[in-house]
């Protein structure tokens, strides 16, 4: 009961009209469009990522050259560094997320009317019985990816957190080297 008042209310703000009432090419229209901005929504997502990987990597590797010598200022620095971007990447991650599920929802909406449920439609894997072990770690799993990345984002700035905890606690010598 709820969900249809949510449907008609969401049908209303959309249209102002219920979707029954539309014209179907409209609907259609308005379906496309959502499909594209999730679709791209996906892309800049991918794009964040790749940017905050390369730059995080970059940190990294500078970090770990700086560690063979006696760079404690520079590695304190580095250490922030890749604390903030991090950091950003997780809230880059989870604001991307925020905005494709928007448009996951309205495609969820508008597609009943136009193209029956075919993206709310999911097939799953009939479960076997003679499953082998071997078939445990390679057939398919309903995993999110971006769940995964979010996850892998938080490691990430844990290590980062306990890699500068540890170059300020150890404090920063009157003599740093840069």
């Amino acid at each position: 009961m709820a969900e249809d008042k949510h449907r008609t209310k969401y049908y209303e703000n959309f249209q102002r009209k219920h979707i029954d009432g539309l014209q179907h090419v409209k609907a259609t229209e308005a379906l496309k469009y959502a499909l594209d901005i999730r679709k791209f929504e996906i892309e800049l997502y991918w794009k964040r990522t790749t940017y905050f990987w390369a730059i995080i990597a970059a940190i990294f590797t500078g970090f770990g050259v700086s560690s063979n010598a006696d760079m404690h200022f520079l590695q304190t620095l580095l250490g922030g560094l890749g604390l903030v971007f991090s950091l950003g990447w997780y809230l880059a991650n989870r604001g991307s997320k925020h905005w494709q599920q928007n448009w996951e929802q309205h495609v969820d909406m508008l597609e009943d009317p136009v193209i029956g449920p075919l993206y709310k439609t999911v097939f799953s894997e009939i479960p076997r019985k003679d499953k082998e072990v071997l078939d445990f770690l390679t057939t398919s799993a309903p995993y999110s990816v971006s769940k995964i990345n979010q996850l892998i984002s938080v490691y990430v700035t844990l290590i980062w957190l306990i890699i500068l905890g540890r170059k300020l606690i150890k404090g920063i010598p009157k003599q740093a080297k840069i």
